[in-house]
């Protein structure tokens, strides 16, 4: 079984678009990019861009943001997911009220989703490099950084992966998916994907 971390393609240059959910958004209190949603809000949720750089299907983003190709594909290897209709606006930082106007906060680009995904235990703690703590209030240990991933082959064993494309539940932060996900990705042909591959021992 190979698996794989999914990151996005960035390149030594800085051209290409940054979305960020606007500051005045009540989206914005919401901690998306680690699969947690305590509220939901009006959608679409409003990402703020400072340039009109065209999006690829992943953009680089502080939360997971996929285009409608990206989704379709998700669609066949995923039962569990949420997707958030999600769109970009040109200059409309802390500009709500223009949101509402209609003006000076021009909407670009295709709606595109703010993807939560579910999360499995699979670190190996063994043999893996990572920093911890141990939180009394949870009673939980706390992975804060991973130098070295290495993912538990016992626990790979026993999921039959109806979600093909997951969270680390260790560190949430760490979007992972199967070689099956992986090939469908490639064969549609999306963009702004990278693909490394993580041990499994």
């Amino acid at each position: 079984m190979k698996i794989y971390k999914i990151t996005e393609s960035v390149t030594a240059s800085t051209n290409y678009c940054y979305p960020g959910v606007m500051e005045e958004s009540l989206w914005s209190e919401q901690k998306l990019f680690i699969s947690e949603c305590t509220e939901t809000y009006e959608l679409p949720i409003p990402y703020n861009v400072d340039n009109k750089i065209p999006p690829n299907d992943f953009p680089v983003c502080h939360n997971i943001l996929v285009s409608k190709n990206f989704l379709e594909v998700i669609k066949k290897f995923n039962a569990d997911f949420n997707a958030y209709e999600s769109q970009m606006h040109y200059n409309g930082k802390n500009k709500m009220a223009f949101m509402q106007e209609h003006n000076d906060c021009d909407e670009i680009w295709d709606i595109y989703y703010t993807m939560q995904f579910p999360s499995y235990s699979l670190l190996n703690w063994d043999k893996s490099d990572f920093l911890k703590y141990y939180n009394d209030e949870i009673n939980k240990t706390i992975v804060t950084r991973i130098n070295k991933l290495i993912i538990d082959k016992n626990k790979i064993d026993v999921l039959n992966f109806k979600n093909n494309i997951f969270h680390l539940e260790e560190k949430k932060t760490f979007l992972l998916c199967t070689e099956t996900a992986k090939q469908a990705i490639e064969e549609a042909g999306l963009t702004g994907i990278d693909f490394e591959e993580v041990p499994v021992e």
